[in-house]
Order: C-alpha cells, then structure tokens, then sequence
C-alpha cells in the first residue's frame, strides 16, 4: 500500500514539474514576461507550489 501512494505521489510530481515545462515553453514562444504569476496561470498549479519547488523556483527566477 504505502509503494502504491509512493508510485502516485511520484507520478503526480512528475506530471505537475511537466505542466509548468509545458507553461513556460508557452510563455517563451508567446515572448511573454515568465514569473511565478504566468507560470502559475499557464501551468494551472499554484504560485505556493511553485515557489516550494526550488528546482523551478531556479527555473523561474
């Protein structure tokens, strides 16, 4: 059971760290402004979250 949770919560990081890919390679291509406000409207994850994440946190700033 716990590997279970383990496999989705993994899986449902990858999918959100692949959103906000996604999200910024739009920004980029639209030559919007990329900052934790677009890429949270972009990537429909909250700006809390991404600012816990420091991998894109980086990314952003």
């Amino acid at each position: 059971m716990v590997d279970g949770l383990r496999a989705n919560a993994q899986r449902k990081q990858k999918e959100a760290f692949e959103k906000v890919e996604q999200g910024i390679q739009k920004l980029i291509d639209e030559k919007q402004t990329i900052n934790f406000n677009t890429v949270a409207k972009a990537s429909g994850l909250s700006k809390a979250w991404l600012y816990k994440q420091p991998k894109i946190k980086a990314w952003i700033e």
